[in-house]
């Protein structure tokens, strides 16, 4: 609870539930049925903004006394975290090498094996059909099944997974409209300057009254 880590004076408290409790209950009792009743919701609305002053200002000291004990406390949290992270990095990058090295060797072992097993098999075809007159072996596809290779040793909760990366070099070659953002906040802006007045292709535009409560 907020109280228990800044204190919060309870009498203010009390106050400001008190106030703002009146003014909902009466926001959502008025009913808008004449230009007296309609003048007097504006009224209210006036009142609004008057009670998120007080409220605002109510709990000012503690609002700022809980933002303080919040950067303080974040910054003592990222002294230790931020050289755990830096290690993490560290250590990931100095296994992925190692991981991406070893299976390059394994993969080139296993094409080593596979050709020294397809060259022994064709010898053998050859063999054959020199000792049988039958040289129609030598156009049968020859399967190599699969080479064992020496594995990384599995460790529990680690694992590797391939992450694929992209970056546009040439934006004009890329195809439009699949990978393209249309970038509706420049839209926005257009249409607000122009107050509508703009025609853009695919686009729907209106008009919306919002009521704005300056602060008295």
């Amino acid at each position: 609870m907020v109280k228990d880590l800044v204190k919060v004076d309870e009498k203010d408290r009390f106050i400001v539930e008190q106030k703002v409790d009146q003014f909902l209950t009466e926001a959502k009792a008025i009913e808008i049925v004449d230009d007296d009743i309609y003048q007097y919701a504006g009224e209210l609305l006036d009142q609004e903004k008057a009670i998120y002053k007080f409220v605002e200002k109510t709990y000012e000291k503690t609002k700022k006394a809980l933002n303080k004990a919040k950067a303080e406390l974040m910054e003592l949290i990222h002294l230790h975290i931020d050289p755990l992270d830096e290690a993490e990095k560290i250590l990931k990058s100095k296994r992925s090498v190692w991981h991406v090295a070893q299976e390059e060797i394994r993969r080139k072992e296993r094409i080593r094996v596979e050709a020294e097993l397809r060259k022994q098999e064709e010898e053998r075809r050859l063999d054959e059909a020199i000792e049988t007159g039958d040289d129609s072996i030598l156009e049968e596809p020859i399967f190599i099944p699969a080479v064992p290779v020496r594995e990384i040793p599995k460790e529990k909760g680690h694992s590797f997974r391939d992450d694929w990366k992209s970056k546009v070099v040439n934006p004009a070659l890329v195809p439009f409209p699949a990978y393209w953002v249309i970038d509706e906040k420049k839209i926005e802006k257009v249409v607000k300057a122009t107050k509508g007045a703009v025609t853009i292709p695919g686009v729907k535009i209106w008009k919306e009254e919002i009521e704005a409560v300056r602060s008295k």
